[in-house]
């Protein structure tokens, strides 16, 4: 068997109904992408990135603040770090991903991307 062959031979195909990876996080209800279109189509970009921080949309968060101002967008990648490379549930009544290990080289390298320059470590 080449090492072609023998990656593809440990691949499956999850069977109906079972969970992919990642998938858990894309289950956005309609009711959310709607409210959010709807900023959106009112033209209030903050609004929205306001609303899908608030909704836990992060990637839809990022996004839509990269096309708003520098300074929002910074927010949201400080948000997002505190969120998803945090040591630490940030409370107890959402479900709080917490990172193992130390993500601190993370969290600096995300900072340092947002431009935040020096302060990027602290």
């Amino acid at each position: 068997m080449t090492v072609k062959e023998e990656s593809f031979a440990s691949f499956t195909v999850p069977a109906d109904g079972q969970q992919t990876l990642g998938s858990g996080q894309d289950n956005y209800s309609s009711d959310m992408l709607e409210t959010l279109q709807g900023h959106l189509m009112r033209g209030d970009r903050e609004a929205a990135v306001r609303y899908a921080i608030q909704e836990d949309l992060w990637a839809h968060a990022l996004i839509i603040s990269s096309c708003v101002n520098k300074d929002l967008w910074k927010e949201v990648v400080n948000g997002f770090v505190e969120r998803d490379l945090s040591s630490q549930p940030l409370d107890s009544m959402r479900t709080s991903k917490v990172a193992q290990g130390d993500r601190q080289g993370l969290r600096v390298l995300y900072a340092l991307f947002s431009g935040q320059g020096a302060k990027a470590s602290k």
